[in-house]
């Protein structure tokens, strides 16, 4: 549990830098002067963003087929004998 939970701070992290990223993107981009700085800046926090989302997506994937097969495993509830 203390792995998923490391895991789930940095991408609070993650998303709180990108909000920060793409605010300040938003101020840039109001004079013409710093336009593209704002441009990149915006950009920036977007990678972050679909970093961790592809990032966090992947884990969970891995983590449902990680139960799915501990699932599937056969119990020792199995009976030879069919039930009436």
């Amino acid at each position: 549990m203390e792995v998923v939970a490391q895991y789930a701070t940095w991408y609070n992290v993650a998303y709180l830098i990108t909000g920060i990223l793409i605010i300040l993107g938003l101020k840039y981009m109001s004079s013409p002067k710093t336009a593209r700085f704002g441009n990149r800046l915006s950009m920036a926090g977007m990678l972050i963003a679909l970093i961790a989302t592809f990032r966090a997506g992947r884990r969970a994937v891995a983590r449902d087929h990680r139960r799915a097969r501990s699932s599937a495993l056969p119990s020792g509830s199995i009976s030879a004998r069919p039930s009436r």
